[in-house]
């Protein structure tokens, strides 16, 4: 073979190669339509969710009058207002879809997806009352009520399997599409296009992060509320937030001078909040000491604050909570965990809660 005719086979294999070997800008370009894809078939999927819930419970619970007024607004006027807001964006998507030039189509989706943003700021609202609204159903359900019924038939009939996925889905939706723009965005590399995606993403952040931030506040102030009602303490105030619990952890403790002869440690269970440390002993439910953590605790069933924390060196997780009295000079909660990663983590929190870290 000539120098001349292998080298035409040469350039002949590479161009045949280059040509038919995916290009960066050809995988982008599928990973782009796979997003886009995705966002869909998220969003379809959700708004048949709404419409399962609107049609097969919402409108029959009106009709057999299963609710009062009060309860019927407080389970499904929030779904009721979201659910418009998403057809509307399911329908424009559909249409976005149906557009054939790939980079035409996610440009027109994303613009789409963007505008409609500031409205997802509307889950929040129903994100707070979410925790409690799951737990109120559930309770329906267990006692039987006319409500807890209805809803059991449908479950029963398979026509809503478990009404907890579809008010769960609109708190999970949002870190959902978080994660989606962060996809997208990986297909541009720079220009108008990669900015736009980019701001949508920011935008859907900031609105996830505000959603899971009241999602937590909304569970600390349930957590307060069901733990007060259980030992009418701790007092329910806007400020105090639930932290930890300690329960059934084998944990013994006992309030006083550790050191007196008639000092005792009985088994009990913690609970620990932002400014407070409340202490139920096991034997009765009636025996109960709170301890403040911070200086100036506004509750004035809390007489004492824990001024240090001290750790027994020859036993790990034995240690006392020196307490500063408005009547004694000094007093102690002492606690000793048989469980040594719940005295750590216990004694870690106690200790950050109180700037002794």
């Amino acid at each position: 073979m000539s120098n001349k005719l292998a080298l035409f086979v040469v350039l002949v294999l590479f161009s045949y190669v280059i040509c038919n070997c995916p290009s960066a800008s050809t995988d982008k370009l599928k990973a782009r339509s796979h997003v886009m894809k995705e966002i869909y078939s998220t969003e379809q999927t959700y708004v048949g969710l709404l419409k399962t819930l609107n049609e097969k419970v919402a409108q029959p619970v009106i009709k057999q009058k299963l609710l009062t007024d009060k309860l019927y607004q407080r389970y499904f006027s929030d779904i009721n207002g979201i659910r418009p807001i998403n057809e509307k964006l399911l329908n424009e998507a559909s249409a976005h879809l149906q557009i054939e030039d790939e980079e035409e189509r996610a440009v027109e989706l994303v613009k789409t997806f963007s505008t409609y943003i500031p409205a997802f700021k509307l889950y929040i609202d129903f994100t707070k009352k979410y925790g409690g609204i799951e737990s109120e159903i559930r309770a329906e359900m267990k006692n039987g009520t006319k409500f807890g019924k209805f809803l059991d038939s449908l479950a029963t009939s398979n026509v809503v399997p478990d009404i907890s996925s579809i008010y769960i889905a609109p708190v999970q939706r949002l870190p959902r599409y978080e994660l989606l723009l962060c996809e997208l965005a990986k297909t541009y590399t720079a220009g108008p296009d990669y900015t736009r995606v980019i701001n949508a993403y920011n935008q859907m952040k900031q609105v996830t992060s505000g959603n899971n931030e009241k999602m937590r506040d909304s569970e600390n102030k349930n957590k307060l509320i069901a733990i007060n009602k259980q030992f009418k303490v701790p007092q329910v105030t806007s400020k105090r937030a639930f932290v930890a619990e300690y329960v059934k952890n084998g944990i013994k403790c006992g309030d006083g001078n550790p050191k007196a002869k008639n000092f005792k440690m009985v088994d009990c269970d913690v609970y620990l909040f932002n400014d407070i440390l409340v202490v139920k002993k096991a034997v009765t439910l009636k025996s109960i000491f709170q301890v403040g953590l911070a200086t100036g605790v506004a509750d004035p069933q809390v007489k004492d604050t824990i001024t240090k924390v001290e750790s027994n060196e020859e036993e790990v997780c034995t240690f006392v909570l020196n307490v500063e009295h408005e009547s004694k000079p000094a007093s102690f909660a002492k606690f000793k965990f048989s469980n040594e990663r719940s005295c750590r983590d216990f004694r870690t929190k106690v200790a950050k809660i109180t700037g002794q870290e």
